[in-house]
């Protein structure tokens, strides 16, 4: 569920450079969640006339596909984008949790490891959601815009946000699943998370501490989810061991969907690796099957 096609992305990145300035981000969730499930009004001195207008209809539409998605059973994940932006997603992500995550996590957020501060950023999320009463979700990914983020950064002189190699962004990966699987053996399903992961060690070890937890794979509250066509030798032993996992289906115009997939691999780069992997495991499936 991409936020930035329900809202222009210049007022994404205003409410986002607002936050931490003239609002926290605990705050302005609220009144997002407060005006999505009963109306209640709002208004900033630092937007304009226009864009309150703007914000409002947009709330609006979001709320219904909050509203539908509860009353169906359908999850909404929301995307994320660039650090620049990312905090006002986060605000009206928070603001649809507060809005219609009251039994069960309908509405879930997403949150890259190649970011130096995504543990601190999950925890934080986390704790505005949970002390409201609200449950949780999460999507936890290693991130596709690492080349971008440092061009911005280097451009206008701050510090670079992304971790610094992609060793390290591995280690973020597995200290966020460890600190949200860990919380959910404590919790249950209030609080539920995707693992959007190719690369083999990650998933083997988030499995193996899901058992070590006594977090039963069957009750879904942790899933597992690789692109349709990739990581296949992930996917269907995970699968057959009884975790349940996902595949992601990518659709649309070629020449949208190329680039999608192009960050895809940028982001795993063991998804080559996986894939000449799954290559030498057919052909020796092949062979056995032929007696060669």
């Amino acid at each position: 569920f991409k936020i930035t096609a329900m809202m222009p992305g210049d007022l994404i990145t205003k409410i986002a450079s607002n936050i931490g300035q003239n609002i926290q981000l605990d705050e302005l969730s609220e009144i997002f969640g407060n005006f999505m499930e009963s109306g209640k009004k709002f208004r900033f001195s630092w937007l304009t006339d226009d864009e309150h207008e703007q914000l409002e209809t947009c709330l609006h539409n979001i709320k219904l596909f909050g509203e539908k998605a509860k009353s169906t059973g359908i999850t909404l994940l929301v995307d994320a984008e660039y650090t620049y932006m990312n905090p006002g997603i986060s605000a009206v992500a928070l603001g649809m949790m507060l809005a219609f995550n009251k039994e069960s996590p309908v509405v879930w957020n997403t949150y890259q490891c190649y970011l130096k501060a995504a543990l601190d950023t999950i925890s934080s999320e986390l704790n505005i959601v949970e002390s409201r009463g609200r449950c949780f979700g999460a999507k936890i990914v290693r991130g596709a815009y690492l080349e971008k983020e440092r061009k911005l950064a280097k451009e206008n002189g701050y510090p670079d946000p992304v971790n610094d190699t992609y060793e390290d962004t591995c280690a973020m990966y597995d200290r966020v699943a460890e600190h949200m699987m860990q919380h959910i053996a404590k919790v249950g399903p209030r609080c539920n998370i995707v693992l959007g992961t190719h690369n083999e060690q990650s998933v083997l070890t988030a499995a193996a501490r899901m058992l070590d937890l006594g977090i039963d794979p069957a009750e879904r509250n942790i899933v597992f989810g690789q692109i349709y066509g990739m990581a296949d030798q992930i996917s269907v032993p995970l699968s057959a061991a009884g975790f349940k996992v996902y595949k992601s289906v990518p659709y649309g115009p070629l020449g949208e969907v190329l680039p999608y997939l192009s960050r895809r691999a940028a982001e795993n780069r063991v998804v080559l690796a996986g894939a000449r992997r799954e290559l030498d495991l057919l052909k020796a499936e092949l062979r056995s099957r032929m007696k060669v």
